[in-house]
């Protein structure tokens, strides 16, 4: 689609609204959605001249609003249109927060409820195991909360089952150094990533893209991370794991792989990623160990699915 000049904006936007309807699934208004896109590009002229330069970018930021199910309104906080430069272009992304995938995640059924929070040095953490919500205690006011330690994020399930997921802070670093943003502003900081400007809402969005391969699968929340992942620029990617073998490396990414235990659906299929990797381990006993739990905390949930499911069934 070739550019359009800045004050074409308004009537391309527009002229979006069948796109728009075709793929709305949700009860979203266009006109409404229209005019908040309208007002944030109107306050940002950086993010203007990105839509006229590549408006097919603006295009699918916006019918995407549609098929996502959130909204740009800036009270909800769910979704942002904002410029990132891919390929040595600036464009027009969509970007869903942690609270937009939390939304998404409640309106499709998938989960009753959920909450993220970060973890400081001085706050009061308690785990309580999986199924039971961790105690947390701290005072919100502090400037003096200490260094960031870790994220979780803990979701109630329709079964009225609670799980709760944690990534230490050491995960959720090595997770931004793998996103080109932040390879980016570490090359030369004058350039902007969300991994410094808004790193509670990353680390927020990070745990709960994992958190989510343990909830009743959502199409339309698989859709988003994957969105987020990949056309949304993020550069987090999670569906595989690679053997870094190199010398003085744990052969296993424990960041990477806990995401495929995650999304195992049978015992056995535990059972045999154990069997794939574990030998690999026998030189890192901690990291062992980590694998280990990891695995027998997935068996542990699994099985009670199939408890409860059973019954369900002899009711």
């Amino acid at each position: 689609m070739n550019a359009i000049a800045v004050t074409e904006i308004q009537s391309f936007v527009y002229g979006l609204r069948t796109d728009f309807n075709d793929v709305c699934s949700d009860d979203i208004s266009f006109e409404k959605e229209a005019g908040f896109a309208l007002q944030i590009l109107r306050e940002n002229e950086y993010l203007s001249k990105a839509a006229a330069a590549f408006p097919s970018n603006l295009r699918d930021a916006i019918v995407n609003v549609a098929g996502f199910g959130v909204s740009l309104n800036p009270a909800k906080k769910q979704a942002y249109l904002i410029p990132r430069n891919k390929g040595g272009a600036t464009k027009v992304y969509l970007d869903i927060s942690y609270m937009g995938m939390l939304d998404i995640a409640t309106k499709s059924g998938c989960i009753d409820w959920a909450q993220a929070k970060c973890v400081h040095e001085n706050d009061n953490y308690i785990n309580n195991g999986l199924s039971i919500q961790p105690t947390h205690k701290y005072n919100p006011f502090d400037k003096e909360r200490g260094a960031f330690v870790g994220v979780y994020v803990c979701a109630r399930l329709p079964s009225c089952d609670v799980l709760t997921h944690e990534v230490p802070a050491a995960k959720i670093w090595d997770i931004a150094e793998r996103s080109e943003s932040y390879k980016a502003y570490k090359k030369d900081n004058h350039k902007k990533t969300p991994w410094v400007t808004d790193f509670d809402e990353m680390a927020k969005k990070t745990c709960i893209k994992q958190a989510a391969k343990t909830w009743p699968r959502i199409d339309k929340l698989d859709h988003v991370i994957n969105y987020l992942n990949t056309e949304g620029n993020e550069g987090l990617q999670f569906g595989e794991y690679k053997d870094t073998s190199d010398a003085g490396k744990c052969p296993v990414d424990l960041v990477a792989i806990e995401s495929v235990i995650c999304s195992m659906q049978t015992d056995a299929d535990c059972l045999a990623l154990w069997r794939q990797n574990s030998q690999k381990l026998n030189k890192w006993p901690q990291e062992k160990d980590e694998f280990r739990n990891a695995i027998a905390a997935r068996r542990e949930f699994l099985n009670k699915q199939t408890i409860d499911q059973g019954a369900k069934n002899g009711k």
